[in-house]
């Protein structure tokens, strides 16, 4: 999945490099987390343009700086030992312009500590979560007409809280009580216990805002009196802020306890007490954001962009507002902010790389997800390999931190050269990953086993594009044994997966034509997700129709209809009643489930039914809000080379050419700015814009159909031979046909062989049904077209190596599906006076059924008629006519 990610916590701020103010000073002082300020000495402090130092035994230190002026901002590095300051963020701070009066206070506490206590307090937030969405779930009204509705909001909240767990149980982790309310600490006391509404009533025993009130008071009064109440001032200044830090606390415990506008009102308090305080503005900010209230979170990330003098910041809430505006499909305004933020720690990171270069990664690897989901993918290239190299630099020294974001970034190209078809570079990336990905599993089994088995899921989807059915069944079946595994322990986390990886299994059987595996992990696939959407079904139903869908689609291929229809509306029931409440996002799949209806219909030859369902989906994507046209055009264009077929089939020639017309028009303009993407669409709308020509015997318009589709595809297999040299096959089989129809046999054959090589070349590298069916095919075709110029040995041997493919294992039905090329077997024979060879082909199908409609006699009298239309004959044919009716 590509992620973007949401900033709340600012780091390491630029400064202004001047040259002619000397001494300044920053002084401090180092305690221990939580230990009532006991110091620590002998840590090191650093930063740049400042001499190194320790702190003393009272935890103090001074440092000289000696090119910034007081009011310049600096980044400090502490370190000591293996332990880790708490509150990072204030390691970003200026120079005071009294450093007498202003020190600076840092906390710090054993690495693993913080990692410990980290994971507890996500347990806990996670229990509270989970717990609380069940009594709500159990507490709504079933009845009610809105139940589904209400039960989606709850599932959604559910899922929003424990995506932020972590980040929550990090920045509980960082608390330190030497500096908090004593109300506070008792509270958090009690979260740590796990007793979340005993802290509550402990938070809501005491009025903050009264208190807050009545400091604010005794600072206006002590202000008055200027210097002679400096301690009183800060007494009042100390109350205040502890006040405003148990408000947010309040409203993080009110938020894991589902109490939405509870902590909406805490969150409204605190930031209303100082409305000019960044931090409180910001968090405000990320908790509208996190309740997807865009316009609100939006307004509040302006206010704080108006508070900050920081130029990391100002890049850190542009990276938050693209975020925003993606969601709400805003994708210029994205950019926009992204490339803001970019510009700003570009300029950072050339004077200060080592602390800003990590966040250049991260913005580009965001901008690179918006380029992928706008389909620009040469943008998108280009981003995501600017963000790999930096991050690829920063793991030599730092493998542990920045060796996931490696694979992250990576796993993001994989995708993307998936989507454009270039398998040999998507393949690349993806093992690259995953060889990250397993080695960090390796220590940490529990964090990266799940992006391991996402990766394998990824490489499977591209072996079975590749049709490499062998290496994606194994692939998958690891993916499959992890998500089982996890399952076990946290099914609610990773049954969704388990379904995800089943579904893609029954695509791959389905592909084999291994219809009773691939229907029975449909089933399981679809058992599952119909399981997971009774609790939560705005969540899971999707996924209940994508699998319904799969399964009417074998179905079809089935040619069981009446089952391929029964899934197909039940799939399109679902997303009609998930487009009633949301039909931006799901009109686009209501119009695809009537374009496989449709689909179906053609194929029940049904054609009123299939142009009905065809025209719905059209006039769904005319109703479409203007921002998603360009998103679904492909998808509309699809539908309307649909509905050429149709019209194709009706002998309609008129209203088949104005529907493919179209849909070219539409997937050439797309071609235009995503060439890699759309021309094989503009290819494929060619090819039948080319049967359509020459079933009206335009011969000349069907060749230049035809000729425009190979030149694409023959393009295209240039740089991407796998995913390309198929269509280029299909395409030349077009023109050989087409050459059949007017009788110029050389051209067929030459246009035979180009064919013959491709399959024979795809077959070398995919040893499978598929690849030895078109070889053989491949050779069927040759071998009859080399009987219409009197190469009767060359017919020969082409139709014994059709009939004779070798280097596997044939799958039951193959020869029963490549004897056809029998007929030109036992002509060739003839043709040569072969004529007890021959005889005994014809005797050994003789009487037989072809198929459903005729023998093969029928078969073998056609073939000879068609070939004496051409001037083949030869005089042993009347025997075995004789044979063949007698």
């Amino acid at each position: 999945m590509n992620k973007v990610i949401l900033i709340i916590i600012f780091f390491f701020p630029a400064f202004p490099v001047i040259s002619q103010i000397n001494n300044n000073l920053i002084r401090g002082k180092i305690t221990e987390q939580n230990s009532d300020n006991q110091a620590i000495a002998e840590v090191q402090i650093k930063a740049d343009f400042a001499n190194a130092t320790v702190s003393d035994v009272g935890g103090e230190f001074t440092l000289t700086f000696n090119k910034i002026p007081p009011g310049g901002e600096t980044v400090l590095s502490i370190s000591y030992k293996d332990w880790v300051v708490v509150n990072e963020k204030d390691l970003i701070t200026k120079l005071p312009d009294n450093p007498k009066k202003q020190i600076l206070k840092f906390h710090m506490c054993p690495e693993h500590l913080l990692a410990q206590n980290r994971m507890k307090y996500y347990e806990i937030s996670e229990q509270q979560i989970l717990e609380k969405y069940t009594l709500k779930l159990a507490e709504l009204n079933r009845e009610r007409d809105d139940f589904a509705a209400l039960a989606k909001q709850l599932a959604d909240e559910r899922d929003r809280l424990l995506d932020g767990a972590y980040e929550l149980a990090n920045k509980f982790s960082r608390y330190n009580f030497d500096d908090r309310s004593e109300i506070q600490e008792q509270a958090f006391a009690e979260f740590q216990k796990g007793n979340i509404e005993k802290a509550l009533q402990i938070l809501e025993s005491v009025n903050s805002k009264q208190i807050i009130a009545k400091a604010k008071l005794e600072k206006e009064k002590w202000t008055a009196m200027k210097d002679t109440a400096e301690v009183s001032i800060a007494n009042a200044d100390s109350t205040i802020n502890q006040e405003i830090q148990k408000l947010i606390f309040q409203a993080e415990l009110y938020t894991l306890s589902f109490q939405f506008d509870s902590a909406a009102v805490a969150y409204e308090t605190a930031v209303n007490t100082d409305s000019t305080n960044f931090d409180i503005v910001v968090n405000f900010a990320y908790y509208l954001a996190k309740q997807n209230r865009h316009d609100q979170a939006i307004r509040w990330y302006e206010s704080a962009l108006k508070l900050t003098n920081s130029e990391y910041q100002n890049s850190s809430l542009q990276n938050n507002l693209a975020i925003l505006y993606q969601d709400k499909n805003d994708y210029t305004a994205a950019e926009i902010a992204f490339k803001r933020a970019l510009e700003i720690r570009d300029r950072l990171a050339s004077n200060n790389p080592q602390t800003y270069e990590p966040d250049v990664a991260q913005t580009l690897n965001n901008l690179g997800n918006l380029y992928s989901n706008k389909n620009d993918y040469s943008k998108a290239k280009a981003t995501y390999k600017r963000a790999l190299k930096i991050r690829e630099r920063l793991a030599v020294n730092n493998p542990q931190v920045y060796e996931p974001y490696v694979a992250l970034t990576l796993n993001n190209l994989g995708n993307l050269y998936g989507q454009k078809n270039d398998y040999t570079a998507a393949e690349a990336a993806y093992k690259r990953a995953l060889k990250i990905r397993e080695r960090l599993a390796v220590n940490n089994p529990q964090v990266y086993e799940p992006f391991v088995a996402q990766t394998l899921n990824n490489l499977g989807v591209l072996y079975l594009k590749k049709n490499d059915y062998p290496t994606a069944e194994v692939t998958f079946k690891r993916a499959l044994e992890i998500h089982e595994r996890l399952t076990s322990n946290n099914p609610q986390t990773y049954e969704p997966d388990v379904a995800q990886t089943l579904n893609n299994l029954g695509n791959l059987y389905s592909n084999k034509k291994d219809y009773p595996t691939a229907e029975a992990i449909y089933k399981r696939a679809l058992k599952i997700r119909e399981r997971l959407a009774v609790n939560n079904p705005q969540a899971y139903e999707p996924f209940v129709a994508l699998t319904l869908n799969n399964l009417g689609v074998l179905y079809r291929q089935k040619n069981n209809f009446d089952a391929a229809e029964a899934a197909y509306k039940r799939t399109l029931e679902i997303y009609e009643r998930l487009a009633l409440n949301n039909p931006e996002v799901y009109d686009p799949d209501v119009a695809l489930t009537l374009n496989n209806l449709g689909v179906l219909y053609l194929k029940k030859n049904d054609y009123p039914a299939a142009e009905a369902a065809f025209k719905r989906a059209l006039e769904i994507h005319e109703r479409l809000p203007a921002n998603n046209l360009k998103v679904y055009e492909s998808d509309e264009a699809r539908i309307l080379n649909n509905l050429g077929n149709l019209y194709l089939d009706k002998n309609d020639y008129p209203a088949a050419e104005t529907a493919y017309k179209k849909a070219l028009v539409m997937h050439e303009r797309l071609a235009e700015n995503n060439p890699q993407s759309y021309e094989p669409f503009v290819a494929l709308t060619l090819n039948n814009l080319g049967v359509l020509y020459r079933q009206k015997n335009s011969f000349d318009a069907a060749e230049a159909a035809f000729k425009r589709a190979l030149e694409i595809n023959e393009r295209l297999a240039a740089n991407n031979p796998q995913a390309y040299e198929p269509d280029v096959a299909m395409t030349l089989n077009y023109l050989g046909n087409l050459y059949g129809a007017i009788n110029d046999y050389n051209s067929v054959v030459e246009v035979s062989k180009k064919t013959l090589i491709i399959r024979q070349r795809i077959f070398t590298e995919f040893l499978n049904e598929n690849t030895s069916l078109d070889l053989a095919h491949a050779y069927g075709n040759l071998s009859w077209y080399l009987l219409f110029i009197k190469r009767f040995v060359d017919a020969e041997e082409a139709a014994l190596a059709g009939l004779n493919i070798s280097g596997f294992d044939k799958p039951a039905g193959f020869d029963k599906q490549t004897e056809r090329i029998y007929s030109n077997l036992a002509a060739a024979l003839l043709f040569q006076g072969k004529y007890e060879k021959a005889e005994k082909i014809y005797k050994q199908f003789i009487d037989k059924p072809y198929n459903e409609e005729k023998l093969w006699n029928e078969v073998f009298i056609f073939d000879l008629d068609e070939l004496e239309k051409a001037g083949i004959t030869h005089p042993d044919v009347k025997k075995i006519k004789e044979l063949l009716t007698n």
